[in-house]
């Protein structure tokens, strides 16, 4: 059975087009992509961090999609992108639900963490962090 994908897009046009590219790098690897996190087995959050409606807007979804996790257990939440890059150290302190922070990197590198099931602290400059995935 193929392993599905939720991916929630917040913020700037920017996220959009690098989440298309992300989708596109899941389906070629046999992903499938689903509109409902209850069936994912990852939900990726791409948040926000540069203004703070968007900053709330962010943490809400993150909250939203913990929440679910009553109904999907082995979902792994990752919450991605501007806020995580900002904000990694106090996130990392104060969303001990999610499984992975990642901050803005290229696409193909939250795919090749979550494949790989790793941990990368540093990469280029950016944080990640997948606490994860060992299944």
């Amino acid at each position: 059975m193929k392993e599905k994908v939720y991916i929630l897009t917040l913020g700037c046009p920017k996220n959009e087009a690098d989440m298309d590219v992300l989708k596109g790098i899941f389906l070629q690897k046999g992903y499938e992509i689903t509109d409902n996190p209850i069936e994912a087995n990852y939900s990726i959050i791409d948040t926000c961090g540069f203004i703070e409606p968007a900053k709330e807007e962010s943490i809400n979804e993150i909250f939203n999609i913990v929440s679910l996790k009553e109904e999907n257990p082995d979902m792994k939440i990752i919450p991605i992108g501007c806020l995580v890059e900002r904000y990694y150290d106090d996130l990392k302190k104060e969303l001990i639900e999610v499984d992975g922070l990642i901050g803005v990197v290229p696409p193909e590198k939250i795919v090749e963490a979550i494949e790989k099931r790793i941990i990368i602290l540093n990469y280029q400059g950016h944080m990640m962090f997948i606490n994860v995935i060992i299944v």
